[in-house]
């Protein structure tokens, strides 16, 4: 069935996994209920009498990486990732596992804090507390294998963690070398697909009223919008001032208009003809060649928010 679906449908749209049911399950009001679907397990893949095992040490440990993540030994060395269960969240804690030491999903953000009122420690777990009842991003955690497709669960309030030190007594040269020590030691500590929660923050205090903080998370929960936004609100709970928080309804609607448009005809045509005009556009020689234009290696930037009351 697989096949047959795999020759007829972008690869995308074919099923990972197929599901027997007796009748699709209904809510109160007679539709069908989605978060119930999601709790129905898929059927396991078959174990192949022919399937072709490992033969080098890499294989081997790419096999365990899989088995682990797509929760099946009844893999073969032939197989496709995403034609047995896989889908891009697992191919990122799969390429996560299989180079631990990158830091392709792993982000560490700093920026400069000011407060004219002064800084403690206290006033920065309550701002942090404030953002993680008000953002669903900061109560995430990932489930792959216990459910049909991978799962985001929003948990109550998980554990604050934040690793706070003050060196406003130091010179601002020891004050430079701690921040950097605090950086690389947060870009060492790496999450793993079971941590709850997927960010903390680093607070080194350099005087009563600034301080230099470290957003570190996953990707997987944040990008450059979502972080620039997280240390706008950051600020203003820092002052106590309000901001404006997206309702969580907003997620749930999200995630159903991208289910309507998966199954829709209308928009796999746009974006497949959309797909042809790009094909036909010109690619320089410089990025043929694999060569990043217009990139820079990346720094440690260091912009001043201002958390005045």
């Amino acid at each position: 069935m697989r096949g047959r679906l795999a020759a007829r449908l972008p690869g995308y749209m074919a099923p990972s996994s197929f599901v027997s049911l007796d009748a699709l399950p209904l809510t109160s009001n007679g539709k069908i209920d989605r978060d119930a679907l999601g709790r129905v397990p898929g059927i396991p893949l078959p174990r192949r009498s022919q399937a072709r095992k490992p033969q080098t040490d890499a294989e081997a440990a790419l096999y365990s990486i899989w088995a682990d993540i797509l929760g099946t030994s009844a893999i073969s060395r032939d197989d496709s990732f995403f034609a047995i269960g896989g889908d891009s969240m697992r191919g990122m804690l799969f390429e996560a596992a299989r180079n631990p030491d990158a830091s392709t999903y792993h982000v560490v953000s700093a920026t400069g804090v000011t407060s004219a009122r002064g800084l403690s420690e206290q006033d920065v777990r309550a701002a942090l507390w404030r953002l993680a009842e008000d953002n669903v991003a900061l109560r995430m955690s990932f489930d792959l294998l216990h459910y049909q497709r991978p799962m985001q669960i929003v948990h109550r309030l998980p554990e604050l963690r934040l690793v706070y030190l003050d060196v406003s007594a130091l010179g601002g040269q020891e004050q430079e070398q701690r921040i950097s020590d605090v950086f690389v030691e947060e870009q060492a500590r790496r999450f793993t697909e079971h941590d709850c929660p997927l960010w903390r923050m680093a607070c080194v205090q350099v005087s009563p009223q600034a301080a230099e903080v470290m957003l570190v998370h996953h990707h997987a929960i944040l990008d450059g919008w979502s972080v620039a936004r997280f240390f706008d609100q950051f600020t203003a709970a820092l002052s106590g001032r309000p901001y404006h928080a997206a309702p969580a309804s907003i997620n749930e609607a999200a995630v159903r208009l991208e289910e309507e448009a998966v199954l829709s005809a209308r928009d796999n045509d746009f974006w497949r003809s959309q797909a042809e005009i790009w094909a036909q556009l010109p690619v320089s020689r410089r990025a043929e060649a694999g060569e990043r234009v217009g990139s820079s290696p990346r720094k440690r930037t260091s912009a001043r928010r201002s958390a005045k009351r």
